[in-house]
């Protein structure tokens, strides 16, 4: 029997990845799920199946560059044919620039912009003998607009947009549809705990988006109203932007680090009132030290 064609979802899970697994299963899809947790696999997998769909996983930590080959390769010799890959995984450390080290800063571009590229890399020839193949990445608003408390982050999602919009033009020539949906804040483990004045999009509301740049092969879905009007902003006014955010910061930005200046910490020196010592206060001391 010819197996039918699937899509691939990496940091399938949790979050943006599993909702995006379950829309394009629940429209009869094939799903592969790629993830870390063998368990949490196994027990997605399982719960697609009872409910009549096709799914498999591939279990791999995607930081790392040795175990994306050896699990691409194995999808391809195993699970094959795919025609939909969409590049979910991603990590953000939650610091201010001063807080990272050099480590810290390499090992979030390695799962959110070297990953994917890899993974595009290996699978890319395959995809070009499909009669109708997808990549989508899973990008984010912060790779346009400041993110301050998040830099690295928001520096990795920007490589990544800009590696999907030149592989779409490199790639004009070939019957490959590029696209990338960018969210602005998600309510997932990842963002847990934040939150701000605009208002967060649920990750079924990024599978939807997902679905809908998959469907149209548009190259680029931005969710939510508010995100769209923050993106037009910040590209009509971006000096503008980056003074409000100077300002309001704190209330925009759910990482916004609030950091004290030399100056302020010197005015805290001084309302610290010396500690003033009573005689009888003294006379014990004395005594102490005499003993």
């Amino acid at each position: 029997m010819k197996r039918s064609q699937a899509v691939l979802v990496t940091g399938a899970t949790y979050g943006i990845g599993r909702a995006i697994l379950e829309k394009f299963s629940k429209e009869g899809r094939r799903v592969i799920a790629v993830a870390r947790s063998r368990d949490k696999l196994k027990d997605l997998v399982q719960d697609i199946r009872s409910r009549g769909g096709e799914a498999d996983y591939i279990c791999a930590d995607l930081s790392d560059p040795t175990a994306v080959k050896r699990s691409m390769k194995s999808l391809l010799n195993r699970l094959a044919p795919l025609d939909t890959v969409i590049l979910n995984a991603g990590n953000s450390n939650n610091m201010a620039f001063e807080n990272t080290t050099d480590k810290l800063r390499r090992e979030e571009f390695d799962l959110n912009y070297f990953s994917p590229a890899l993974i595009i890399e290996i699978l890319l020839p395959h995809l070009l003998n499909q009669k109708n193949p997808h990549i989508i990445s899973i990008g984010s608003l912060t790779g346009f607009v400041p993110f301050p408390g998040n830099s690295n982050y928001a520096s990795s999602k920007a490589a990544l947009y800009h590696l999907m919009r030149n592989l779409m033009i490199e790639l004009k020539d070939e019957n490959i549809h590029l696209g990338i949906v960018i969210p602005g804040l998600v309510m997932t483990q990842l963002s847990e705990g934040m939150g701000g004045i605009i208002p967060a999009l649920t990750s079924e509301e990024v599978a939807e988006s997902t679905y809908e740049c998959y469907q149209d092969e548009s190259f680029s879905v931005i969710p939510g109203l508010t995100n769209n009007l923050t993106y037009l902003f910040d590209r009509l006014f971006p000096e503008l932007f980056s003074n409000i955010i100077k300002i309001f910061g704190p209330s925009f930005i759910p990482s916004f680090p609030v950091r004290k200046t030399k100056e302020n910490q010197k005015k805290q020196k001084r309302k610290v009132k010396p500690e003033v010592k009573t005689k009888n206060q003294m006379k014990l001391r004395t005594k102490k030290a005499r003993a």
